[in-house]
C-alpha cells in the first residue's frame, strides 16, 4: 500500500508538472502565483484512474538488500514523454511548460494557419 501511494504520488507530480503547475511573473519579475489559489497544482479531481503494477521479481544488484527506491525519482522524468509528444504532433521544437489546455489550442490553431 505504501508503495502504491509513492507511485500514484511520482504519478501526480508528473502530471502536475507536465499539465497544470506554473509559476507565473509580472513583468519587473515580482511572483504572481503566491499561493494554492494562484498556483495549480494536480490533485484528486485531475488525477486519472491509474493502474499501479508493482513487480518484485527484479531485485536491484545494487545493494545487499536488493531494495529500490519505488517511485518518486523518475517523477521528473514523466514531463519529457509529454513535450516530446506536443513536438512531434504541432513541429514545436521546444514547447512551453506546462502544457495547458489553450496553449495546446493555440498550436492547433497555428498548425492549421500554417496549413
Amino acid at each position: 500500500m505504501i508503495i502504491e501511494g509513492q507511485m500514484a504520488g511520482g504519478l501526480a507530480q508528473g502530471i502536475g508538472g507536465a499539465l497544470l503547475e506554473e509559476f507565473v511573473y509580472d513583468e519587473d519579475g515580482q511572483p504572481l502565483s503566491t499561493n494554492f489559489m494562484d498556483y495549480f497544482a494536480a490533485d484528486g479531481e485531475e488525477m486519472p484512474k491509474a493502474q499501479l503494477i508493482s513487480t518484485e521479481d527484479f531485485p536491484s544488484p545494487h545493494n545487499p538488500l536488493g531494495v529500490k527506491e519505488p517511485a518518486k525519482a523518475a517523477s521528473p522524468r514523466r514531463v519529457p514523454p509529454w513535450a516530446n509528444a506536443v513536438s512531434n504532433a504541432f513541429g514545436s521544437r521546444s514547447p512551453k511548460l506546462p502544457l495547458k489546455p489553450d496553449y495546446i489550442l493555440q498550436l492547433i490553431k497555428d498548425c492549421k494557419a500554417a496549413g
